[in-house]
């Protein structure tokens, strides 16, 4: 299999969260299945903007329905990231 032909196999067979492709960063293989690998901070951007929905609303909206959920063995990764203003 060529690496185009894995690439467009992965894409076919991940899960994904409809609405978030400007937030999926890749994929991670996991338990021998590929999950999806999203932005937290990315998702609540597309939240915000595209529900008008306030920061408090968006993060409210992901740990409910993202965070919270429990998809069984393909659940998606949500990475959140964290830097120091030092």
């Amino acid at each position: 299999m060529s690496s185009q032909e894995y690439n467009a196999f992965v894409r076919a067979n991940v899960e994904k969260l409809t609405g978030f492709k400007d937030a999926l960063l890749g994929v991670a293989l996991i338990d021998h299945r590929w999950i999806s690998v999203y932005s937290y901070e990315r998702c609540l951007e597309i939240l915000i903007t595209r529900d008008n929905a306030t920061r408090d609303e968006a993060t409210e909206w992901m740990q409910y329905n993202v965070m919270g959920a429990c998809a069984g063995r393909g659940t998606r990764v949500v990475f959140v990231m964290t830097f120091d203003e030092d």
